[in-house]
């Protein structure tokens, strides 16, 4: 039938008009659950397999289906009106109206996704977009028996209980069997002990989890994750309809699209997403099929409530994201070992220099040289001021000035400018040199110093992107600095001055100095273009994320396809576990789809670990 405009209800879910009766009366379907209810009739209908009507048991308020036929607006003392516009009611154009029932069904069928559709495949009658490789079938029995039967010991025993909390320190939840979402937390959180697995099992009397069933429920967490985010919204949520659905629903379909995207070489991943995304799209492809650029859905979410309005942008914020600005590295500048600047160092590192200082065996370092030269009256400072200033501090004027230059921006344009100044740095005595830096330019911006060890600078540059983002800056000074460094553990140090990243003798970290200074502003306004910034992520919040998952997710952020990176500078320090950690990670995220290997480099072992500034 054509569409007409029809009156809406905005206190519950969306239905629209699939056949005209006659004598007033229309039949209408839920989107979500394909429900179907006849105006005139208080029993709710479903199509079988065979396309007739099927019975069903739900009531509904079917008075609110006459408007569809008559045009008839609504009674302003109709009490299930929440919400009228103007004499004549709100006007849709898409045959749509929202009733008071069916609060759940689209939670309801969103959790069959991943109950009946993933975990109980039919025996009878198997789908082929349910998971149909018989290796994941297996390898998940296997390894959700075991994890049942330790929840169940402890559910059950009090003394299991408490043993296992002498473990790990803490209660382990068991599974709601009436909510698959509490099997997913349990499972996120039994993989946060995975080192204790041996013993916590043994607690338990139940056989340990195999090391291919442990990387297996990793992967089930990872693919199952964008189900389990939108099943605790939308169950959690009392006023549901479906301006709030269709948002949540479709940014399900995007995460797991990106997971089979960029989910890297993982064994039966992209085989589980993939059942998900078919699944997925199969309950719901009313609600896929549908324009949600119509302004008449976004008109419904507007009205129904503010905040969904914003839960729509945000989602055409996300696929829509390379309309956004693009933020540039414009200029650079650094100090490193035997270099002043960055041509030289560049010029080190072509003609394979060893930046490490020979002499003080076995604590070898790289060295800056001139660490005490500091021009004071072109900065406008006194002698005795000057003598008195941090060495950290003196480095980082000169390189914000260097580095601005370098950009094409006259250093007067650049004073007094809403520009951000993000410090990386450790030590003592740092928290203000990020506000010095800022006062000596006269900047207005944002002025903050981050303290993460060897992440300083990954956390500086995420917080200058976030601002840049957010339009609260119009341009941002992200720095690191390392000046004498000593935070370095003595037992990590390598005791020969050496290096030996990736290296089946590496022995420690070889501390070294540098100081390097990005000056970023947005395409569209930089005179240079270094480099494009995609995206800024740092592990610094959670040391314990394993490497691999760590690059999995800042590639999917980043929307990043892992075969398509061809250049990686490595993070290897010379500490030969976790080398191995970023080896294999680096092995096996970055080996799907591609025929060749990316070019990996370790600038650590030609001038050695420089903290902040690494």
């Amino acid at each position: 039938m054509s569409s007409r405009p029809v009156p809406a209800i905005l206190n519950g879910n969306f239905f629209r008009v699939v056949k005209e009766l006659g004598n007033g009366n229309v039949v209408a379907q839920c989107v979500p659950c394909e429900t179907e209810l006849q105006s005139g009739s208080a029993r709710g209908t479903k199509r079988d397999s065979s396309g007739g009507l099927k019975k069903g048991s739900f009531t509904a308020t079917t008075n609110f289906l006459k408007h569809l036929s008559d045009d008839t607006p609504l009674d302003e003392d109709d009490e299930d009106a929440e919400l009228q516009l103007g004499d004549n009611g709100l006007y849709l154009s898409e045959g749509a109206i929202c009733l008071p029932r069916h609060i759940r069904c689209g939670s309801h069928n969103l959790s069959l996704v991943a109950t009946e559709d993933f975990i109980k495949p039919s025996k009878k009658k198997p789908n082929a977009s349910q998971t149909s490789d018989p290796a994941v079938k297996k390898i998940f029995s296997s390894a959700m028996s075991k994890c049942t039967a330790l929840w169940n010991k402890i559910s059950r025993s009090n003394q299991v209980a408490e043993e296992i909390y002498g473990v790990i320190g803490k209660h382990l939840k068991t599974p709601c069997p009436t909510r698959w979402n509490s099997l997913f937390d349990c499972s996120q959180q039994l993989l946060q002990h995975t080192e204790r697995f041996e013993e916590l099992f043994e607690k338990a009397g139940v056989p340990n989890l195999l090391q291919d069933e442990v990387e297996f429920l990793r992967h089930y967490v990872t693919c199952m994750e964008p189900i389990a985010i939108a099943l605790d919204k939308l169950q959690g949520e009392n006023g549901f309809f479906f301006g709030y659905f269709a948002p949540i629903l479709l940014a399900t379909k995007s995460k797991l699209e990106d997971i089979i995207k960029y989910g890297g070489a993982r064994k039966h991943v992209k085989t589980m997403a993939d059942c998900l995304k078919a699944r997925l799209e199969k309950r719901f492809k009313n609600v896929f099929c549908m324009d949600f650029g119509s302004s008449s859905f976004e008109l419904l979410s507007a009205v129904s409530l503010p905040y969904f309005k914003l839960s729509l942008q945000s989602f055409s914020r996300m696929v829509n994201s390379k309309l956004e600005t693009e933020f540039v590295i414009s200029g650079i500048s650094g100090r490193f070992p035997k270099a002043s600047n960055v041509v030289d160092f560049w010029n080190s590192l072509q003609q394979k220099q060893d930046g490490i200082t020979a002499d003080q065996v076995p604590f070898r370092s790289g060295k800056l040289d001139e660490v005490n030269k500091f021009d004071a009256d072109f900065f406008d400072i006194g002698t005795e001021e000057a003598e008195s200033l941090d060495i950290r501090l003196r480095f980082m004027l000169e390189l914000v000035h260097e580095a601005v230059v370098d950009a094409g921006v006259s250093p007067t344009v650049f004073r007094g400018t809403n520009t951000g100044v993000f410090l990386g740095a450790s030590g003592e005595c740092i928290s203000s040199l990020s506000g010095r830096i800022s006062s000596a330019f006269g900047l207005k911006g944002p002025s903050q110093t981050a303290e993460n060890g060897s992440q300083d600078s990954s956390v500086a540059l995420f917080n200058a992107l976030q601002a840049l983002r957010s339009r609260s800056i119009e341009a941002a000074i992200v720095s690191g600095v390392q000046i004498n460094p000593t935070t370095c553990p003595q037992s990590q140090v390598s005791p020969d001055g050496k290096c030996k990243s990736f290296d089946a003798n590496a022995n420690g970290i070889v501390p070294a100095e540098a100081a390097v200074v990005i000056y970023i502003t947005s395409k569209d306004s930089a005179k240079r273009n270094y480099a494009t910034l995609v995206n800024a992520g740092s592990n610094a919040s959670d040391s314990k994320t394993p490497a691999e998952q760590f690059l999995i997710q800042l590639y999917a952020d980043s929307k990043v396809s892992p075969g398509d990176v061809a250049y990686v500078e490595s993070n290897s320090t010379g500490i030969k576990s976790d080398d191995q950690e970023e080896a294999n990670a680096l092995a096996t995220v970055l080996s799907v789809g591609r025929e060749g290997s990316p070019i990996i480099e370790l600038v650590k072992s030609n001038v050695g670990h420089a903290g902040p500034a690494a």
